[in-house]
């Protein structure tokens, strides 16, 4: 099937010949099927409409007995200029062009989408690479808690990819000036400093990253930052079952909830 063909206006009469033959394919096609879906309740002439496509069809029989495409433009152009679509040429353009606006809103939306798939794939990637070179696991200085590793992908940026580990001493930079300011007006919801965790980390890294300042939240992109967490479980006694170590996955920390939904961040 054909992808999607979008209107585009008459040709040049030195456009190739491919050009040519193509759009009169193209605009009848479009036409043949506007015509087909008159009803009585339809606002154009079905008479006119299909006098319009009897015309484009006219066209592609000359083009294809080897006509030359710059009288077949030019011929077309007459016909519409004596007013013998009735209407009917003005009618299909306007019509396609709104046909036109709502596919390339689902077009873009479906880029969007894959984009932001293809980012929280890189995100888990970034965590589970990252695990795997840790794969004896990673204890908190207190020797009571698995710590949490995290990844960062940037939507549409393959470049960008960031991982972070729970714990300050493990932290890639000490600090960024906005993290004080991201963490205002949230609150300690678990055992440890919001500060310390696996996602502020990975965040830190992207701050740094940025070619220009990062000075305010307002310029940290919404909907483009992806995290994606996974924890050490120590193993032994849990819930009352007794498990293996590994690194499984976990949802961000109610510390980190908090911040992650001021950014607009999304999860994978």
């Amino acid at each position: 099937m054909e992808p999607y063909q979008f209107y585009a206006p008459i040709p040049a009469s030195t456009a190739s010949a491919q050009a040519i033959k193509d759009w009169f394919y193209r605009r009848r096609t479009q036409v043949s099927a506007l015509a087909v879906s008159y009803t009585p309740h339809s606002t154009f002439s079905q008479d006119a409409m299909e006098a319009l496509e009897k015309e484009l069809r006219s066209m592609e029989s000359f083009l294809a007995n080897k006509g030359a495409p710059a009288t077949a433009v030019d011929e077309f152009g007459k016909w519409l200029a004596s007013n013998s679509d009735y209407g009917a040429w003005d009618y299909y353009v306007a019509d396609q062009q709104a046909k036109d606006l709502i596919e390339s809103d689902r077009q873009a939306q479906a880029m969007n989408a894959a984009a932001i798939n293809d980012a929280k794939n890189r995100a888990s990637g970034g965590a589970l690479a990252l695990s795997r070179q840790n794969a004896a696991g990673m204890m908190s200085l207190d020797k009571k808690n698995g710590r949490v590793i995290a990844g960062l992908a940037v939507v549409g940026d393959a470049t960008q990819l960031y991982t972070g580990i729970s714990g300050k001493d493990k932290h890639g930079f000490p600090d960024h000036p906005l993290i004080a300011r991201l963490l205002e007006g949230t609150h300690q919801a678990m055992d440890w400093p919001q500060e310390s965790c696996a996602e502020v980390d990975a965040l830190k890294k992207y701050l740094h990253a940025q070619p220009m300042p990062v000075t305010a939240l307002n310029q940290i992109p919404r909907n483009t930052l992806v995290f994606n967490a996974l924890v050490w479980h120590p193993g032994g006694n849990w819930e009352g079952k007794v498990t293996s170590q590994r690194w499984q996955p976990r949802a961000a920390c109610a510390n980190c909830d908090q911040w992650l939904r001021k950014i607009g961040a999304l999860r994978s």
